[in-house]
C-alpha cells in the first residue's frame, strides 16, 4: 500500500511511523492529549521533551517513545518512568534554574496549577525552547475553582502555544 493521491512518500511515511508510534492497546495509551503530544513529538526529527508535573507517569510514558532525549520534573517522587527519561526531584523553579539538557523542542506544563505558576513555566519553558518549538499547558484543573478569577485563564484541557 503507498501514500494516496497527492500525498507524498515522505509524508505519507512520517504519517505510518505516527501511527505505529500510538497504535496500542488503551491500556497502554494514557490520557488522550498524550496521543496529541506523541504526533507533535514526532514531528521534530530527534525530539527532545521536557514535562513539567510527571505525577504518575501516565503522559511521559506515551511521549517518551517519540523522543530522543526525555526530562520529566515534580515534586514528589516518580512512579514507573520510561527508561532513559532524566527525572528532575524539584519544583519547577529549580529545574528551569538548573536545566542542563538540549533546547526542547517540546514542553508539556502539567505541574502547580495556579495561574502564577503557569506563567513562570511558560516564561521558563520559552526561555529554554528550541526555535521553532511548542509548549503545551494543561494549565489547571476544575477541581481548583480558586485559581478562576475574573481575568485569569482556567482550563481542564491542555492548549498548544508556539510563543
Amino acid at each position: 500500500m503507498g501514500p494516496p493521491e497527492g500525498v507524498s512518500r515522505l509524508e505519507w511515511l512520517r504519517h505510518r511511523r505516527w501511527l505505529g508510534k500510538i497504535s496500542r492497546g488503551a491500556e497502554r495509551r494514557g490520557p488522550w492529549w498524550a496521543e496529541i503530544l506523541s504526533g507533535v513529538a514526532l514531528s521534530y526529527p530527534g525530539c527532545c521533551y521536557v514535562e513539567v508535573g510527571v505525577a504518575l507517569g501516565s503522559t511521559i510514558n506515551v511521549v517518551a517513545p517519540c523522543c530522543r532525549e526525555v526530562h520529566g520534573c515534580d515534586v514528589s517522587e516518580a512512579h514507573a518512568l520510561p527508561r532513559g527519561a532524566r527525572f528532575w526531584h524539584m519544583n519547577s523553579d529549580d529545574f528551569f534554574a538548573r536545566y542542563d539538557g538540549a533546547a526542547p523542542q517540546l514542553v508539556f506544563i502539567d505541574g502547580g496549577h495556579t495561574y502564577d505558576q503557569v506563567k513562570r513555566d511558560y516564561e521558563n519553558a520559552a526561555r529554554i525552547l528550541a526555535p521553532g518549538g511548542t509548549i503545551a499547558l494543561h494549565a489547571t484543573s476544575g477541581r481548583q475553582r480558586y485559581d478562576s478569577r475574573p481575568g485569569r485563564r482556567a482550563a481542564d484541557t491542555p492548549e498548544v502555544s508556539r510563543p
